[in-house]
């Protein structure tokens, strides 16, 4: 699995599990690291979630570019 940008025709799956590997990855090493809280994080998972669930006027769930960002994670810790 490979988290570079090699092109090559791959199914929706095989896109989908390489993509959840290389986030996984991500995650593992930044909380090993403690840049980011497993606890943190998990919270900013059910923010992401919640804003995912909104839907604009039309019924419709926006495509995360065309989402508002949550302000509820302002509790999070703040790396400079």
């Amino acid at each position: 699995m490979d988290c570079g940008n090699d092109r090559q025709r791959v199914s929706f799956e095989e896109l989908l599990i390489s993509q959840v590997v290389c986030q996984e990855a991500l995650i593992r090493l930044l909380i090993g690291k403690g840049v980011a809280i497993k606890e943190e994080f998990l919270e900013m998972v059910k923010v992401v979630d919640r804003e995912r669930k909104k839907t604009d006027k039309n019924g419709e769930i926006p495509l995360p570019s065309e989402m508002p960002a949550d302000k509820s994670y302002g509790h999070l810790r703040k790396y400079t």
